[in-house]
C-alpha cells in the first residue's frame, strides 16, 4: 500500500514537471519582436538611412553645392554670410536660423530623402591649427539615441572662389578673414572638409 502511494507521488510529480516545462517552452516561443526592439530590423532601417545619407550627399557634390556651401564666407568678419535670398542669418553656434542651407537644391534633395518626422543637423569638420574643429550648418537640435552619420570629403583650394553672390571675384587665399584657415599656406591646398550629415 505504501509502495502504491509512493509511486502515484512520484507520477503525479513527474505529471506536474512536464506541464510546468511546457508552459515555460510556450511562453518563450511567444516572445513578440517588434520593430521598435533592438534588432535586425533597426539595423536594416538604419543602413537604408545611412545609404539615403551618402547617396544625397555624393549627388550634391556632383552637383557641386557641397563645395558651393563650404565656400559660402563673409570675409569681412570670419563667418558664413547670410543668404540674401532667404534672409537667413548665420548664427556661430547654430547655423543658418531658417534651417536652410545657401544653396538651392541641397535641402530639398533632404527633405525630399527622408521620411517626415526625420530631423537632420549639417556640420562641417576641419583642420584649425593642426587641430579638429567643427562649424553648424544646419542645427536643428540634439541626436536622439537612433543616430545615423554620414559624411563626404571635398578639398578646397587657393584659388577657388568665395561664392558669396555680395563678393566680387574673391578667392579663398585672399579672403581677409576666413571662417576655415588655409591649413597649407605654402602649396596651393587649402583645407580638406568634411561634410557631416547627422540624422535621427
Amino acid at each position: 500500500m505504501a509502495d502504491d502511494r509512493g509511486q502515484a507521488y512520484t507520477l503525479e510529480a513527474l505529471i506536474a514537471a512536464i506541464l510546468l516545462l511546457t508552459a515555460v517552452l510556450f511562453a518563450l516561443q511567444s516572445v513578440v519582436i517588434t520593430p521598435t526592439s533592438s534588432g535586425a530590423v533597426d539595423r536594416d532601417v538604419q543602413a537604408q538611412l545611412h545609404q539615403q545619407a551618402s547617396d544625397a550627399l555624393a549627388t550634391a557634390d556632383e552637383q557641386g553645392e557641397l563645395s558651393q556651401m563650404i565656400r559660402y564666407w563673409d570675409c569681412s568678419d570670419g563667418t558664413f554670410a547670410d543668404d540674401p535670398n532667404q534672409a537667413g542669418v548665420f548664427v556661430e553656434t547654430q547655423g543658418y536660423t531658417n534651417n536652410s542651407v545657401p544653396v538651392s537644391h541641397l535641402g530639398e534633395t533632404l527633405n525630399r530623402s527622408f521620411r517626415s518626422g526625420t530631423r537632420y543637423n549639417i556640420q562641417l569638420v576641419y583642420a584649425n591649427d593642426s587641430r579638429q574643429n567643427m562649424t553648424r550648418i544646419i542645427q536643428r537640435g540634439s541626436p536622439g539615441d537612433e543616430v545615423v552619420t554620414a559624411s563626404y570629403t571635398v578639398t578646397l583650394t587657393d584659388g577657388q572662389a568665395v561664392t558669396n553672390r555680395s563678393i566680387a571675384s574673391e578667392t579663398l587665399g585672399g579672403c581677409g578673414t576666413p571662417p576655415i584657415p588655409d591649413e597649407h599656406p605654402s602649396s596651393s591646398l587649402y583645407n580638406v572638409v568634411e561634410v557631416r550629415l547627422v540624422l535621427w
